[in-house]
């Protein structure tokens, strides 16, 4: 239990690191969209949500643009998802952008992960305004999450 949560624990750290929102060559902020986002017990509250983009993932440690790194045994992305690039740092991890919802990405891979053998945790909300967290583990080394956020998500995997 203390590995899952030292695993998420640096998933979220390496995504806050590197979804920064001054990435850019004009060195202003990303983009905003406005999004409505769950609260405690359900509620609904509006938000100013940044939009991530190939740039905002680039400050991941170890990040390689253009590389995916191999996650076996896992669900291909979403369609429509474009690759934006990997990284090893905390075991494999692949950066995407898509145009749909971290909702809509979330409720992917909640469908498709228990078809490849993955177990679920009950997502929730990200490290960030507007992203979401679903957290999966196939033994108990074989841990990872997906953060989805308006714009992007990433795939983090520990497993072999």
């Amino acid at each position: 239990m203390r590995v899952h949560h030292l695993v998420s624990a640096l998933a979220v750290l390496a995504l806050l690191a590197c979804s920064r929102s001054d990435a850019g060559s004009s060195g202003s902020a990303s983009p905003s969209a406005s999004a409505s986002t769950s609260g405690p017990a359900g509620q609904q509250a509006s938000a100013a949500c940044d939009v991530v983009s190939c740039a905002n993932f680039s400050g991941a440690p170890s990040y390689q643009a253009g590389h995916a790194e191999t996650l076996a045994t896992f669900p291909p992305p979403p369609t429509g998802a474009s690759l934006c690039g990997g990284s090893t740092a905390f075991g494999a991890t692949n950066y995407y952008t898509t145009s749909q919802s971290p909702a809509d990405v979330i409720a992917y891979y909640e469908k498709e992960l228990p078809s490849h053998g993955f177990a679920l945790k009950p997502h929730g909300n990200g490290p960030r305004a507007c992203s979401l967290e679903l957290s999966f583990h196939k033994k108990p080394l074989e841990l990872g999450n997906v953060i989805a956020f308006v714009g992007g998500f990433s795939v983090m995997y520990g497993g072999k």
